[in-house]
């Protein structure tokens, strides 16, 4: 069976994972996923949604024209697709919503983010889809820093209370114009999806499997000409965008862990720093920025050097809904 790392995590798949970088086999699985029977819906659950539910230690996520997905305990996922369905859009949906949802499940923090290595810490874009997280993550891979995850970021707290970002093994999905503006068009393979224009692209390098402390978070924005390439939200917003980019916030909203992700975006703002980022419209431009942006947190790091690091932060919050 096929091992993968998402999240952090060792993947042992009956599924075959497009986009995702596979393992050498050995390591004890922390998750298995394979194709197997899911009902249509769960007998007593204790939140519903139209498209998932809960109850006990089962979440069942339905998505039309897919199929059915079952997670139990945050350990096992099984699939169960739609009549003709495409197994590579099951596929898609088992690296994106799926794992999010079991790092939920898990009690493990995830964000709507990309992330990249830099001197070994890592910098992590957030921002909602299509606003162009894994685009700067692949302006910045061309800068030479390895590719630590896509689209979903997986955090968690060291014994100092300091966050962490765990290795995620896939490629970048990008859009046709991301990808001749970046000049990757030899790295690009198949579509991601068959009635979606974007392809996977290998990252010209990928970062090791250990977690990396947090350097710096950039939250993207709209593109506005009038805005500067980098600001500083203040320690309040920065705190409120940051729980908004929680992967999911529908899951954590019902799940009750508002509270949790909003602790934790204040230990990320406490040992991170947290800027809002506008990327540009044209992009020819996305070199320019991403090197601009690569100047911002390397100044800034030189700067907290010469300071007294936090020590004694906050802890990771306790998790309220774990297997």
């Amino acid at each position: 069976m096929p091992a993968y790392r998402i999240a952090g995590l060792v993947v042992d798949s009956q599924i075959a994972l497009p986009g995702a970088l596979s393992l050498d086999p050995g390591a004890p699985p922390d998750v298995v996923i394979g194709w197997g029977p899911a009902p249509a819906a769960l007998a007593r659950p204790t939140v519903s949604t139209p498209g998932w539910e809960i109850e006990g230690e089962l979440m069942l996520m339905r998505v039309p024209g897919v199929g059915r997905f079952l997670l139990c305990r945050g350990r096992q996922i099984s699939v169960d697709p739609a009549d003709g369905a495409d197994p590579d859009d099951c596929a898609i949906y088992l690296l994106g919503s799926v794992f999010g949802a079991l790092l939920h499940q898990r009690g493990q923090l995830a964000f709507h983010a990309s992330a990249i290595e830099a001197d070994g810490r890592a910098v992590m874009i957030c921002g909602p889809s299509g606003r162009g997280k894994s685009t700067t993550a692949a302006a910045l891979a061309q800068l030479g820093h390895p590719l630590l995850s896509d689209d979903l970021c997986a955090l968690s707290f060291d014994a100092d209370g300091a966050p962490r970002v765990h290795a995620d093994g896939r490629q970048l999905k990008l859009a046709p114009d991301a990808v001749a503006a970046l000049d990757l068009a030899a790295r690009a393979g198949a579509r991601v999806r068959s009635d979606v224009d974007k392809r996977f692209v290998a990252p010209p390098a990928a970062a090791g499997a250990a977690a990396l402390p947090l350097a710096a978070v950039y939250i993207l924005r709209a593109p506005d000409p009038d805005a500067p390439l980098i600001a500083d939200p203040g320690v309040s917003d920065a705190v409120r965008r940051l729980q908004r980019n929680a992967y999911r916030p529908g899951i954590v909203e019902r799940t009750g862990q508002q509270r949790r992700y909003f602790e934790a975006s204040a230990a990320i703002v406490a040992h991170a720093g947290v800027f809002l980022l506008a990327p540009p419209r044209d992009l020819a431009r996305l070199p320019q920025a991403a090197r601009a942006l690569a100047e911002h947190w390397t100044g800034r790091a030189a700067v907290r050097k010469r300071a007294s690091p936090p020590r004694g932060g906050l802890q990771q919050p306790e998790a309220t809904w774990r297997a």
